[in-house]
């Protein structure tokens, strides 16, 4: 699965098929890019389960105030 966070892939067009997001908890003993990986899991499951190609715009947040989550939002694209 590809994903980037800009709006293209070089040489694609791009049908928008819906937004995905996934998220990993930051939980004693797991560092911030474990966590970036579980919520990227998360984004291609969904990707996935649309038949999609690629995820674009994907972007993170990063939660605090004893939530310690990392969220990955994204748009799943199919190849046309």
């Amino acid at each position: 699965m590809i994903l980037v966070n800009t709006d293209f892939i070089t040489g694609k067009n791009l049908k928008t098929l819906a937004l995905v997001n996934g998220w990993g908890m930051l939980t004693f003993g797991v560092n911030l890019q474990k966590a970036a990986q579980r919520a990227n899991s998360e984004l291609e499951i969904q990707a996935q389960q649309m038949n999609a190609d690629a995820i674009i715009n994907v972007r993170y947040s990063f939660g605090g105030g004893g939530t310690n989550c990392v969220l990955a939002t994204g748009t799943a694209v199919k190849f046309v």
